[in-house]
């Protein structure tokens, strides 16, 4: 391996521990543990409880409860992934707050993936991941939302990751 690989590689796991410094010992979690992404596909189809107004592009009841009016419904998806997870608790560190990825809070997750294990569209790395699309993300039976867009970082092939802070979802019951 070139001296310059070396470097970029280790310089790479430096900023991906930069983003669990301080926070917990961090937890890997296998895809049959149960992170699981719940996200927009981008396709819709027309809501199947009011009636559809095919002249306005919209639903003929505004009210309606189950597409807010709109007359459409998006369609979700859900994916389950591995990843590298720190849960923020009060004794993490002396200087919480802050990580490569984002301000967090205590509750906030970490998390650290593959970014190939997340990107919508695997042949552009640019892209949007399932996490810049989730409305909902469960790590170990708890409920999170995307604090932040993903961080992407790396160099190449497998070497590239996602780093994603998670705050408990407001609305979860």
């Amino acid at each position: 391996m070139s001296r310059l690989r070396r470097s970029l590689i280790r310089k790479a796991r430096k900023a991906i521990s930069k983003a669990h410094d301080g926070l917990a010992i961090p937890a890997s979690i296998t895809p049959e543990e149960g992170i699981v992404i719940e996200y927009d596909t981008g396709d819709r189809t027309k809501c199947n409880v009011c009636v559809f107004d095919p002249i306005n592009d919209t639903s003929s009841d505004p009210d309606c409860q189950t597409c807010g009016g709109t007359g459409y419904l998006n369609n979700r998806g859900t994916i389950q992934i591995g990843a590298i997870m720190s849960k923020i608790s009060p004794g993490a560190s002396s200087e919480w707050g802050m990580s490569t990825a984002g301000r967090y809070d205590i509750g906030d997750v970490v998390l650290s993936c593959k970014l190939a294990d997340v990107l919508v569209d695997s042949t552009n790395l640019q892209g949007d991941t399932f996490f810049d699309r989730a409305f909902k993300v469960t790590v170990q039976g708890e409920i999170y939302e995307v604090k932040y867009n993903p961080m992407k970082l790396g160099l190449a092939g497998d070497m590239y990751t996602c780093v994603v802070v998670l705050t408990k979802d407001s609305g979860a019951a």
